[in-house]
């Protein structure tokens, strides 16, 4: 019986690496299999955008967020279609990518300005699906020629007047995801649009209020430069700050009056209504706020004092010429906080994790110090290299032989 040969085990190859293509050739690829009007469609945006990038000021108006948008929506629908998303780990998204990195970045757009763009016009076509009346109202300008509609995110594709084309008063004219203007012009419908009363107004204080707080801090900081130095003990005194304020206001008020070539005149609020008296900032707000920030400093620091008290000192130790002890910082040194220093030196000569290891470190210091010093009188007066005590033995040997010789011959 033919004993069964053992399966020769597979040869695993050597995994390869991921190559990554150029930007342009996985988008060239998709190009390849377009249709002619698409091409032509792609190649257009690419114009359009290079056009605005290279001549930004006189193409101020084509840069609105919502215009660009709308031109990078075109190959974004090409490519993923008008509501697909371009999820890079999709082969729709790579080409989206790949389109942005070959011909975009040329062009002076990033991946998150396109990304961007593309996704404020997605949230404005939520609001009003139709293109044309979008485009109108971007187009739109005042008596002077500005364009009216600029800036927006995301959130407000169409800024500050995003709220109101969300408005009941708008979307009623919305059916099937289409804008019907039966009863109301296009022309009508922009006009209301960017009618004031329908303006999103911000909700910050009035002008007039930011004036005196402005003021009022300008002051408060030529203020401090004269007050003494202030502490959580010794706070600043209200009734000091203010009298100094005095001197300030009255030389701004003078100077104002000079410039305007007016005569001095009792000064009295004429419109008090039109300030709100809870937005106001006074001297006394800014005197009672920095006394509380240097309460609050030194509570902070009493309390950092109470959770990390002082480490105690640990006593120095003498050995010799050596001195073991802790550094005075050892959170400078927290693996090896143990110190040894050798009299006459300005550095530490060893540092150790603990003061056994130092006594250890210590005692090999001074053994290895005492054994050189035995090795030093085991040497002989004259080593086989010293050329003066050779030279001097020499003489002493030649003085010897003469001195025999003489000696034999008197006797003989």
């Amino acid at each position: 019986m033919a004993k069964k040969q053992a399966k020769a085990e597979p040869v695993h190859e050597a995994a390869k690496p991921k190559i990554k293509e150029d930007p342009g050739v996985v988008f060239t690829k998709f190009l390849t299999s377009c249709t002619e009007q698409q091409r032509k469609t792609i190649f257009a945006v690419d114009a359009t955008l290079k056009l605005i990038q290279t001549d930004k000021k006189k193409l101020r108006r084509e840069l609105q967020p919502l215009r660009v948008g709308m031109e990078l929506s075109k190959v974004r629908e090409i490519i993923v279609g008008r509501s697909g998303k371009a999820n890079p780990q999709q082969e729709s998204g790579r080409i989206w990518g790949d389109y942005r990195d070959s011909h975009l970045k040329a062009a002076g757009y990033t991946k998150s300005s396109a990304d961007t763009y593309v996704g404020m016009i997605e949230e404005a076509r939520k609001i009003l699906p139709d293109d044309t009346l979008i485009a109108a109202l971007i187009d739109f300008t005042n008596e002077k020629g500005a364009v009216v509609m600029t800036g927006g995110s995301k959130e407000k594709p169409f800024g500050k007047f995003t709220d109101y084309l969300k408005s009941d008063a708008v979307q009623m004219h919305i059916k099937d995801g289409q804008v019907d203007l039966d009863d109301l012009s296009a022309d009508e419908l922009i006009v209301h649009v960017f009618d004031p009363t329908n303006v999103e107004t911000p909700d910050t204080p009035e002008n007039t209020t930011v004036a005196v707080n402005t003021a009022v801090r300008r002051i408060w900081n030529e203020v401090k430069k004269k007050l003494p130095k202030a502490t959580a003990e010794n706070p600043i005194d209200e009734a000091v700050a203010i009298k100094l304020s005095h001197e300030k206001l009255r030389y701004v008020i003078e100077a104002l009056l000079t410039a305007c070539e007016m005569e001095p005149i009792s000064l009295k609020p004429l419109l008090p209504q039109t300030f709100n008296d809870d937005d106001l900032i006074s001297l006394s707000d800014l005197v009672t706020k920095a006394n509380e920030k240097l309460q609050k400093a030194a509570e902070e620091k009493r309390a950092s004092q109470r959770e990390s008290p002082e480490p105690e000192t640990e006593p120095e130790i003498r050995h010799g010429k050596y001195t073991i002890h802790k550094n005075r910082k050892a959170q400078h040194f927290p693996q090896t906080p143990w110190e040894i220093w050798e009299d006459g030196k300005k550095k530490p000569t060893v540092r150790c994790q603990d003061k056994l290891q130092a006594e250890t470190e210590v005692s090999r210091l001074l053994n290895n110090e005492a054994v050189e010093k035995a090795a030093e009188k085991l040497i002989p007066e004259h080593p086989a290299t010293d050329v003066t005590g050779m030279q001097d033995a020499a003489i002493r040997k030649q003085r010897e032989s003469q001195s025999g010789t003489t000696k034999q011959y008197d006797a003989g």
